[in-house]
């Protein structure tokens, strides 16, 4: 993908953003064990995270609006589907304090049940809208195509584009293993990190004639 200037930048600097709220809500969450306590009850520390989610929202939007303007045919839908992922990625805070008013959260702060069911709806909801689009892109260009960092063939390149999800998945196996859960805190970080990677390489990659090509 390629956005106008950098503004690859600004959704990059989202993901990264709402990555580290999400990571300090679940330490939160876990050392309470059950129990809300400290930030997740904090007025103001809900306050500062919806003023953060009205900015990555609108990093989200600046980065792809122009190329939702200016896309046609199935690059447009393509489009279209980036910025309504990207949206929904960083508005899961949102999501959470949503779910966390129906079931209670503020009082009794969510299970160890029902944080493993958010992780795993979160990835869901990821692993579906980056399907969604990969199969657009495949369908629209009519062949079978790889990631960025994939398609450019270099080793680094590949080892920088999928770190921190390995390293996410890695952990997460041996606090498994081991019967631990810090893998709630690390893991929000590092795969809105890996979010944040696509946004970070299209921001370096020098500008297409024209505004059609991804």
């Amino acid at each position: 993908m390629r956005f106008v200037g950098n503004r690859a930048l600004l959704g990059a600097a989202a993901m990264i953003i709402v990555g580290i709220v999400l990571s300090m809500l679940a330490s939160d969450y876990v050392s309470g064990r059950g129990e809300a306590e400290g930030l997740t009850t904090s007025r103001w520390w809900w306050e500062i995270v919806l003023n953060s989610q009205i900015l990555c929202a609108a990093f989200i939007w600046f980065t792809h609006i122009e190329k939702v303007k200016a896309s046609t045919g199935w690059r447009a839908l393509f489009s279209a589907l980036q910025l309504l992922s990207g949206l929904v990625a960083v508005l899961v805070p949102v999501w959470i304090a949503l779910a966390g008013i129906l079931l209670d959260w503020f009082k009794t702060g969510p299970s160890m049940q029902e944080l493993n069911a958010t992780f795993y709806v979160c990835l869901a909801v990821w692993g579906l809208s980056w399907l969604a689009m990969w199969t657009v892109e495949c369908i629209g260009r009519r062949r079978f195509v790889l990631p960025s960092f994939l398609a450019m063939g270099r080793w680094y390149y590949i080892l920088i584009g999928i770190s921190p999800m390995v390293l996410a998945v890695l952990l997460t196996i041996v606090e498994t293993m081991r019967g631990g859960n810090q893998h709630y805190v690390y893991a929000p970080f590092l795969f809105y990190l890996q979010g944040a990677v696509p946004y970070l390489m299209a921001s370096q990659r020098p500008p297409r004639n024209s505004a059609e090509e991804l």
